[in-house]
This record gives C-alpha cells, structure tokens and sequence, in this order.
C-alpha cells in the first residue's frame, strides 16, 4: 500500500509540474504572437504604401481577411496594436533570449517593402 500511494503522489506531481511547464509555453507564444501582430500592423501603418487607401479601416479590413483565425477580430487587432506601441522593448528580449532560439526560427513572415525596423525573425 505504501508503495501505492507513493505510485500516486509520483505521477501527480509529474503532471501538475509538467502542465504548468506547458502552460507557461503557451502563454509566452501567444504573448509573442500578440507581439508580432502589433508591430507588423504598426509597421505597415507608419511604411506601408497603401495605407492612405484603408485610412481607418485597416483593422476591420485585417480581421475581415482573416475571419477563418479564431480570436483575430477587429478588437484583438486593436490590443495587439496598443501591447506592441506600449512594450516595443520586447523586440529586445525576443532577440536576446532563449525564447528566439525556440520560436521565432519557426516564424518565417515577410518584411513589409520599406519597413521601418528589420524583422526580428
């Protein structure tokens, strides 16, 4: 019995350390991905050639193309705007760290022609 109960403590601490590891991956990829989206939307609305064309309407006309992405709508896009113009250093960090060496490799966007900054991928 006693090695029973040791049976059960072993695999549940293995599975909440584990799910917490997994947890905090998750939540660091979609706090780059928010990231991401924020400075190419700012970066194509300070460059981008057409962009007296959409005016204000770039975020509908964005989320409106991209309808089939769960969660990316018009005010989505508007948050991931504001994180990006409110916490540009994270550019720093993801250049810096580990966490460029896991994700970002695996990102293979394209430079908006006439960006203002270099893409970090």
């Amino acid at each position: 019995m006693k090695d029973f109960k040791l049976l059960i403590e072993n695999i549940s601490v293995v599975h909440n350390q584990l799910q917490q590891q997994a947890a905090n991956a998750v939540n660091q990829s979609l706090t780059i991905r928010n990231w991401l989206i924020g400075h190419y939307i700012v970066e194509y609305e300070q460059n981008g050639k057409d962009r007296a064309e959409y005016g204000t309407k770039l975020l509908s006309k964005i989320a409106v193309e991209l309808n089939s992405i769960k969660g990316i709508d018009e005010r989505a896009l508007q948050r991931y705007r504001i994180f990006y113009k409110l916490y540009q250093q994270i550019g720093l960090v993801l250049i810096d760290s580990s966490i460029s060496g896991s994700v970002i490799p695996i990102l293979e966007a394209k430079q908006i022609s006439g960006s203002l900054t270099p893409l970090l991928l």
